[in-house]
């Protein structure tokens, strides 16, 4: 790369001066008297790449002399413009650019920058995006937002986010402590009581205890009956598919030997869980005696169809 400054001399005189990266070119002077040594002149500032912002340095053009005793310019180094890295980047507190990184390193220094940091990314043709928050490239975005809606709350000024580790730690830390208050709480009540009972429920469904008493209470009051002004009763009772028939069904739950209360309840996907102990009562009396011909006739049949119909399934396999 190749650059050409016009500068002055004490006499009038313009001085061409070649400026290349690599070499230094010795400049006469285009109007000075023949035979005339260039005089001291003042340094000439050269011109900064834009764009360059390097510091201070050394980019004034200075006088030198040959060995034949004849001053020519000597420009200062060259500094070619910064080329920026394929990857991600972000300001620091101080002002300073950081980078590049991947988002791997990113990941990296996740317990150490900010959730809310403004990161952007920069290809190889150098191409910005647009500003991202830290949180949103690492997958922490639900996290920062149960931050800010918890800042929403306070008074005071604005304050930066925490980094993901820490505010998951703190969250932990809470969560522990009103775990180890509800324990301290049910240390102290018989095992029979609800509140026990609601708890391990609630443990051992997995789910929190608010969910599982919200469910209770509601199945509880949509099952009370209400009395209208007409005099008449009003029961709101819980409709539920019922598999077997095919339709949607109501049933108050409070109803003796319904399906909520049959030993089999579990099975009701799939069979009648109130009928089902019958069944096994049956099957038990008639064990070990055997059947009518007709059923056992009725078998054979439907057992030779099943055979036939697979080795017809096997020959048209083999055929195509």
């Amino acid at each position: 790369m190749e650059q050409h400054i016009i500068a002055e001399d004490a006499y009038g005189g313009k001085a061409a001066i070649l400026q290349d990266v690599n070499s230094v070119v010795d400049i006469a002077s285009e109007e000075a008297a023949p035979g005339t040594n260039v005089p001291d002149s003042p340094d000439v500032k050269a011109p900064q790449a834009p764009g360059n912002d390097l510091g201070e340095h050394d980019n004034t053009i200075s006088q030198a002399q040959n060995d034949s005793g004849a001053f020519y310019w000597q420009p200062g180094p060259y500094y070619a413009p910064p080329v920026y890295a394929s990857g991600w980047y972000y300001q620091d507190v101080q002002g300073h650019t950081q980078g590049p990184f991947t988002k791997q390193q990113l990941q990296v220094w996740r317990q150490h920058l900010p959730m809310d940091l403004m990161v952007w990314f920069i290809d190889q043709n150098g191409g910005s995006s647009h500003s991202l928050e830290l949180a949103k490239v690492l997958g922490d975005g639900r996290l920062l937002e149960t931050w800010r809606k918890t800042q929403q709350t306070q008074e005071g000024p604005q304050i930066a986010a925490p980094s993901a580790t820490t505010y998951e730690l703190q969250v932990s830390k809470a969560s522990t402590s009103f775990s180890s208050w509800a324990d301290a709480a049910l240390a102290g009540l018989p095992p029979d009581d609800e509140a026990v009972q609601m708890a391990e429920l609630a443990a051992t469904a997995g789910r929190s205890l608010e969910d599982v008493l919200q469910f209770s209470y509601g199945a509880e009051a949509s099952l009370k009956k209400r009395k209208r002004q007409d005099g008449s009763t009003e029961y709101t009772v819980i409709a539920r598919h019922n598999p077997l028939t095919g339709r949607i069904e109501a049933e108050t739950g409070d109803a003796e030997g319904g399906p909520d209360d049959a030993l089999y309840r579990e099975c009701i996907s799939w069979c009648n869980p109130v009928e089902y102990e019958k069944y096994l009562q049956q099957k038990e009396k008639n064990k070990g005696q055997k059947g009518p011909p007709k059923n056992w006739k009725v078998l054979k049949e439907r057992h030779l169809q099943i055979k036939q119909k697979l080795k017809k399934q096997a020959d048209d396999w083999m055929r195509n």
